[in-house]
């Protein structure tokens, strides 16, 4: 019976670690829909990195990435992520028609992350590929 249960067990465990993962926040209707493969959007940002410099701990800083619908059909954010609890991404609802531009804003808790830090912001979109990253430095100071 031991056995039974041990190799039920390990089953469970080997499926669910083969299922299909998406990633976070995107819609599967969108990544799965074909337009977006055969005839995908452009996006340019202005910057890809931002040095916010040196700040005291327990500041919030804000940012904000430019970025321009370069392609030819229309542009469409989908989500933007920060890379841990202390980065919070925001990112405009509306579609974007080619050569229109918009910004992805961001802030940054600076509490208990003392030192020099690199943060990512995922911007998921209907390009190819769907994931741009977006980085910022910044050394925390007590």
């Amino acid at each position: 019976m031991k056995l039974f249960t041990a190799l039920a067990i390990l089953l469970s465990i080997s499926i669910g670690c083969q299922q299909k993962k998406s990633s976070p926040g995107l819609n599967e209707n969108a990544i799965n829909d074909t337009r977006f493969i055969s005839n995908p959007s452009k996006i340019s940002f202005q910057d890809t990195l931002i040095n916010l410099g040196t700040i005291k701990e327990g500041e919030v800083k804000k940012l904000s990435f430019k970025f321009t619908n370069s392609g030819d059909q229309d542009l469409v954010i989908m989500d933007a992520k920060g890379s841990c609890g202390c980065t919070v991404a925001n990112y405009p609802k509306e579609v974007f028609k080619p050569n229109t531009s918009g910004e992805i804003t961001a802030e940054f808790n600076s509490k208990n992350r003392l030192g020099k830090n690199r943060k990512a912001i995922s911007v998921y979109t209907n390009t190819f590929p769907p994931e741009s990253r977006l980085f910022f430095d910044v050394e925390v100071v007590k």
